[in-house]
């Protein structure tokens, strides 16, 4: 593998990104799981606490909205038995069969900055939690579900079946310079709810997870940071309570402590 990998023993999900790849004419891609030694701890906290420059330097993220895990296709089959889609079939007055096709619309879409439960369920690229600062650090990301969809840092939008029907989603969370201290405080609180509804697979990782926007707020917020919370703001930072019946559905936020030890008890991430 340090020479090359041969293309018959990459997942299809690697195989269908390559080719996107190469046809918008991009020389290099990283991909975690072949980028990152697997079960290597030293290389895993070397790569991890470079993952905010990792994807803040990318000129394109491209995200599998759709896709359960690295087996299944980048791209959505066959749109004619989407469940967003209604057929009607008939017969003219020749007698002669047709059948037309109708989009039923609908409000959300991966790109959107939302936590909704249809984005959730349609989407399984939503419920991770390692993804949340990446959509967030990205300058562009390029989301392949039912239909394509863009996020930018400024807004996002989706084709809504057209280019000529776009609709765009401000970002109210976003990592753009230029905001007040006071604004940029409540945008890291709302980060840290938004955060803590998502899956990880792995309890230890509630900080990792979390550090490269941790490492961006850091300079601008000028303040010194303390497992989740930022000094100058600790008083208001440490009135966080958990809801045990918000996150995921099929893993609800848990009040209990982790088995292992990952943060202090003051502190979300405990």
């Amino acid at each position: 593998y340090q020479n090359n990998i041969p293309w018959a023993s990459l997942p299809l999900l690697f195989q269908n990104t390559i080719d996107i790849c190469r046809i918008l004419g991009f020389q290099y891609l990283w991909i975690d799981k072949l980028c990152i030694i697997q079960h290597d701890e030293n290389d895993w906290a070397r790569e991890g606490s470079r993952m905010a420059q990792t994807f803040e330097g990318s000129f394109l993220t491209i995200a599998a909205a759709i896709s359960k895990d690295d087996t299944e296709s980048l791209f959505f089959k066959d749109k004619r038995h989407s469940p967003s889609l209604k057929s009607y079939s008939g017969l003219t007055k020749d007698g002669s069969s047709y059948t037309i096709y109708s989009r039923i619309p609908f409000d959300y879409h991966p790109a959107d900055n939302s936590n909704s439960k249809p984005n959730r369920e349609k989407y399984p690229l939503l419920t991770r939690a390692w993804v949340y600062q990446e959509k967030l650090l990205a300058p562009r990301t390029l989301y392949f579900g039912e239909e394509l969809s863009r996020r930018r840092r400024e807004a996002s939008a989706c084709e809504c079946s057209g280019g000529n029907h776009c609709i765009e989603y401000d970002h109210s969370l976003s990592v753009l310079p230029g905001h007040s201290i006071e604004k940029l405080r409540l945008q890291w609180q709302n980060m840290v709810e938004e955060f803590t509804w998502l899956q990880l697979s792995f309890e230890e990782d509630r900080l990792p997870a979390f550090s490269g926007l941790a490492q961006q707020y850091q300079p601008r917020l000028g303040s010194e940071y303390l497992a989740g919370l930022w000094r100058e703001n600790l008083v208001a930072d440490l009135m966080w309570f958990a809801y045990p019946d918000y996150g995921i559905e099929a893993k609800p936020y848990s009040t209990n402590r982790p088995r292992k030890w990952r943060a202090p008890s003051w502190s979300w991430a405990s």
